[in-house]
């Protein structure tokens, strides 16, 4: 059976708000020899609930790793796509086996349901991007 984890399982519960929804991507280094994927990515961990802007838009960087890379793959920018000014904007996430894409589910038959394994959507590029491996961790900077 796929693994369904969630991307936000990761994060803990250091950041008691903390969620990947509008995560920013600021920097990613791919190592295909050694495997490993790491993303530089400020997560959401404002109080959704909190009176004042501040405290709900409250972000907190960390890095996702990845080891034993299986596939990273990035789609060119849709035809509404933005740039990547200030990192890309994830929006959306999901088990790569729930892909909105007929590439995202074609991949999760190839990657097979070992490991871990998402689709990303990243609003201002209007592009999805599958990333795989045999295991993931998160850790707050």
């Amino acid at each position: 059976m796929p693994n369904a984890q969630s991307l936000d399982n990761l994060l803990g519960n250091v950041e008691r708000y903390a969620t990947f929804h509008d995560a920013i991507f600021l920097a990613m280094h791919v190592d295909y020899t050694a495997r490993r994927f790491v993303a530089e990515v400020d997560v959401c961990v404002g109080d959704p609930h909190a009176p004042d802007k501040t405290n709900r838009e409250r972000r907190r960087r960390g890095q996702l790793a990845i080891e034993g890379l299986k596939l990273w793959a990035l789609e060119p920018p849709g035809s509404t796509g933005g740039g990547i000014d200030g990192g890309l904007w994830l929006t959306a996430e999901g088990p790569l086996f729930d892909s909105p894409t007929l590439t995202g589910r074609a991949l999760a038959r190839d990657v097979g349901p070992s490991g871990v394994s998402w689709f990303l959507y990243f609003n201002d590029l209007n592009a999805f991007a599958y990333l795989a491996g045999e295991s993931a961790a998160f850790t707050w900077s």
